[in-house]
């Protein structure tokens, strides 16, 4: 069934991957039509974030199983950046505008939410007396502190890898 309808296996995961894509575009389309604030709009998209990869824990491994083939290591490596990284671009100006953001690289706050929902849905075992939701909410609410608190003009310090400087040296 996978040969008559895709070709092969790597072309039935590719779809599965576009697909996921339009559906997380079409999420973020809406987020930017509301009228919520760039707090909100954040807070709203990382609880998203956190729920799926809980919920859809194989999404790494089938991305990491899709770049192995030469044919879809590039389109992969952007399905996602290159629908998110512009929203977080967008969210990113418009909290500089509203709420005195300070200037970030909206790839640098992608990597940060993606590898934050990854990890804590494969360190799932570490929260056994939360149910899923609990854990959402939870994780969210760090994840949104964290975040805001870097964002902040506030929390900006020198010489830091959100800035774009570079550090050497020990302990850089």
């Amino acid at each position: 069934m996978v040969r008559y309808c895709f070709g092969n296996k790597a072309n039935m995961l590719g779809a599965l991957v576009e697909r996921i894509r339009s559906d997380v575009e079409a999420e973020l389309e809406q987020l930017v039509a509301s009228a919520l604030g760039p707090e909100q709009q954040l807070r709203r998209h990382v609880r998203a974030v956190v729920r799926n990869f809980l919920r859809f824990p194989y999404g790494t491994r089938l991305s990491e199983q899709l770049r192995t083939g030469l044919d879809h290591r590039e389109r992969i490596t952007h399905v996602f950046g290159d629908v998110l990284i512009p929203f977080y671009g967008r969210l990113l100006a418009q909290g500089r505008k509203d709420c005195g953001w300070r200037d970030l690289d909206p790839r640098l706050l992608f990597a940060s939410i993606a590898g934050m929902a990854d990890y804590v849905s494969g360190a799932r075992s570490l929260f056994p007396e939360l149910d899923e939701q609990r854990l959402v909410d939870r994780f969210t609410d760090h994840t949104v502190a964290l975040l805001l608190g870097g964002l902040s003009a506030a929390g900006e310090r020198p010489s830091t890898a959100l800035s774009g400087s570079r550090r050497t040296g020990p302990g850089a």
